[in-house]
Parts: structure tokens; sequence; C-alpha cells
């Protein structure tokens, strides 16, 4: 590639890079500064390529290119849900109910899912989406991947008072 070209790909760099940046101001604050970081890196990247081609390494050398979009960035929000294991530790499945509203959706709740550690109880279908996004429960915030402190892991709360209760 010639020193011309070179020159060339920089200035049209430089220009995207103007309409980039003037975009880029109307964008919310914790997403502006994740699409500049990325937009950073990858200008970075760029002119290291274009100055390996004016310079030639005497030996090989390797890149590590940041592609946005691609795979999970650091900057990324992790999302943090409970495994299957931990669901099925927690969770006691088509537990009858009587006068209970599953606090998801507001219906009313006859057979549904009961988390363990607090006794809280939802349609199946409206819990499992709920922890496909979070693993609190969405009454009492307890997170299911945890025991309650007092209560031994898979044991219903009723259970374990009435454990208590009898020793």
């Amino acid at each position: 590639m010639t020193s011309v070209a070179v020159i060339n790909v920089v200035r049209e760099l430089i220009e995207a890079d103007i309409i980039f940046f003037r975009l880029a101001v109307a964008l919310p604050e914790p997403m502006r500064t994740r699409v500049i970081g990325n937009r950073s890196r990858m200008t970075q990247d760029v002119l290291s390529l274009m100055r390996l081609t004016l310079e030639p390494a005497t030996e090989p050398q390797r890149f590590v290119v940041h592609l946005p979009g691609q795979a999970a960035d650091w900057a990324e929000p992790v999302r943090v849900t409970p495994s299957v294991d931990q669901l099925s530790a927690a969770l006691e499945h088509d537990v009858n109910t009587y006068d209970e509203n599953c606090a998801v959706c507001q219906d009313n709740v006859t057979s549904g899912t009961r988390v363990r550690q607090c006794g809280h109880v939802f349609h199946r279908a409206c819990i499992m989406n709920w922890f496909e996004m979070s693993s609190r429960c969405p009454v009492c915030r307890h997170d299911v991947r945890e025991p309650r402190a007092g209560n031994p892991p898979g044991l219903a709360p009723s259970a374990a008072g009435s454990r208590s209760a009898r020793g």
C-alpha cells in the first residue's frame, strides 16, 4: 500500500470520526461512554494497521482487534441468573394455594410455584420468565441462589418452622 493510499484511508477515518462524534452527542450518557470507547479502540486498531503498512515489522506481530457487537464486551452489563440446579433447589412446583395473587402478573394463583426460601407463590411460567432476568424473588428480593439464613437448603419455611417447634 502506498503512502498516498494510507493518507486517503486516514482522511476518510477522520471524516467518519467527525460525523460519528456529532451523532454521539445525542446518545444517553451510559451508552455514549461505551460507544465512544468502542469507536476509539477501533480507530486505534485501524491506525496501528496503517502504521504497519508504512513501516513493515522485522518480525511477525499479532494483533487483537476489538469488534463492537461481537461477543460480550467488557462494558456490557452482565446478566446474573440462577442456574437450572439452583432453580431446582429453590423452587417447589405444583403447589396448591388459596386466595393468593402472582406478584409478576397480578392474577389469581390456584396451583403455582413456591420459592422455598421465602414461601412466595407465583404462576410457574411467570416466575420462570422472571428468573431468566433476575436471581431475586420479585416480592422480597431474596437471592434464590443462596439459602436464607436459618433455613436448611431446600426446606420450605413452613417445614423449617414446624421442625424447630418439634426439636
